[in-house]
């Protein structure tokens, strides 16, 4: 962790091995949703409108769908602004907000907790980059995680605010001065957080509950109860909205509290044992690795009380589930376990260090001084193997998915059909625009088909027909 010029090899390596990943991303069209909520807000840009006017849109049509469908504030102005309401050419810019999100959410979660707990000042950068090169391979769902929008800021993006509330927690907790500044900023975060989709909100509070209860127990930081109060009372604005209430009626969904617990729980350990691919533990000895200084030198003792982190861990990931359990009667859709994933890799990675930490005061384990080439070797393994494999268990990796699909000619030929078809939707001259069935439907690219007209015009997005002012848009069988 030391020698920054190694570092330097090891971050030039992933970032060569990622470049295919935002390639691909010039190939990505809007999809579905992405119409929807950005009615409004596309005609103001195609109108000729000003930042102020396209800012009014954006909070209309989340004030429009917490009546209509669905309660989340945050998300919904969001989804507003997607990138194609400027253009069809600046969707790609998707992968850029997600992956950023997500790098300073990382960046400040580990900076913290380097200050704070282990007391240190190791190499966020290094540490962060590593993190994020392995989520972006990895990740179960890479089209609804970083190519489409709408369901990628509706979860991964608050995914990111999540990380940075959690990194506020700890460091307001440890810092010796009350911060007013700080105090503020974490309640308007925690605020936000809960406008958001259902499960990061969850998460936010959950822990946010936890801090709350030790700060009380160890009579410190009382005044933390206010960021958690703050965002629960956006949770419950959120959940109990008439939109919300329609989504679930539309859904046929009937609350059945206790079916959902156990629900949840019987399927829980089949979750995650799909997430535990060879890569991730691979990744996460490499981690150890990379720590193994800081938790060798770090002043803990391992007690009893303890064991009660992994039991919250798992409460946390079988409560996001149920969330989702709850209010749509399945266990979600890809963006949904794109979020579950990247929190379950950063709790397995806390409850290793525990153990691992465990083991050497125990002296059970004594790694000592690891042969100096094994350390420059490993990691460069490691980095190649998760580069190509990701996740053995649907895909081989996102990077290995993006080059198979632009050397294919698989990419070019879904953006020549997508092109086709959006010429069609913004001529003015065309009332009815009828499209053949795609022929190329990339993984990484590909979300949803034109719908099939029906004999009223019963699409199951007729949002695309008001976002193109159109009768209709669709295919036909």
């Amino acid at each position: 962790m030391q020698k920054l010029k190694s570092n330097y090899i090891y971050i030039i390596l992933m970032f060569l091995i990622t470049i295919p990943v935002f390639v691909i991303a010039f190939y990505a069209f809007p999809n579905f949703d992405d119409y929807a909520y950005s009615i409004d807000t596309y005609h103001v840009v195609l109108n000729g409108g000003n930042m102020f006017d396209l800012m009014v849109a954006a909070f209309n049509t989340s004030m429009e769908f917490m009546q209509t469908w669905q309660g989340l504030y945050t998300s919904a102005f969001l989804l507003a602004l997607q990138p194609g309401i400027f253009g069809e050419q600046f969707y790609f810019i998707t992968v850029i907000v997600i992956v950023a999100s997500l790098f300073i959410g990382i960046y400040l979660l580990i900076k913290s907790v380097n200050k704070y707990i282990f007391k240190n000042r190791n190499n966020h950068i290094f540490l962060t980059i590593l993190v994020l090169f392995f989520l972006i391979q990895t990740m179960p769902d890479p089209y609804e995680a970083f190519y489409w929008y709408n369901g990628a800021v509706n979860y991964l993006f608050f995914l990111g605010l999540l990380f940075v509330i959690w990194a506020e927690y700890i460091s307001l907790y440890n810092n010796q001065k009350e911060n007013v500044f700080r105090l503020i900023l974490l309640s308007v975060l925690m605020f936000l957080l809960s406008g958001g989709n259902h499960i990061t909100a969850f998460a936010g509070l959950f822990v946010g509950f936890i801090v709350v209860i030790v700060s009380f127990i160890k009579k410190k930081k009382r005044l933390l109860i206010i960021p958690f109060i703050i965002g629960l009372i956006g949770f419950v604005y959120n959940i109990t909205s008439p939109g919300t209430a329609i989504r679930a009626g539309a859904l046929g969904m009937e609350a059945d509290f206790v079916g959902t617990i156990i629900e949840t729980f019987r399927k829980s350990f089949g979750f995650l044992s799909d997430f535990t691919s060879f890569s991730l533990i691979l990744f996460i000895i490499l981690m150890l690795c990379c720590l193994y200084p800081s938790i060798r030198e770090w002043k803990i003792v391992i007690s009893k009380k303890m064991l009660v982190i992994p039991l919250l861990s798992y409460i946390l990931l079988c409560g996001m589930y149920s969330i989702v359990y709850f209010a749509t009667g399945s266990f979600g859709a890809g963006r949904v376990y794109n979020t579950i994933y990247v929190i379950y890799v950063i709790l397995l990675l806390i409850n290793m260090v525990l153990l691992l930490k465990y083991l050497l005061n125990k002296k059970i384990i004594n790694l000592g001084k690891i042969n100096s080439k094994l350390k420059f070797v490993f990691p460069i393994i490691v980095i190649v193997f998760v580069g190509f494999f990701g996740n053995n268990v649907y895909y081989n990796s996102t990077t290995y998915e993006a080059i198979r699909e632009l050397t294919s000619g698989e990419a070019k030929t879904f953006k020549v059909e997508q092109q086709s078809r959006f010429d069609k939707y913004t001529n003015k001259k065309i009332d009815e625009v009828i499209v053949k069935p795609l022929t190329a439907k990339p993984y990484l690219l590909f979300g949803t088909e034109a719908c099939i007209i029906t004999e009223d015009n019963n699409c199951s997005n007729n949002a695309v027909n008001d976002y193109f002012d159109k009768k209709v848009i669709g295919r036909k069988e």
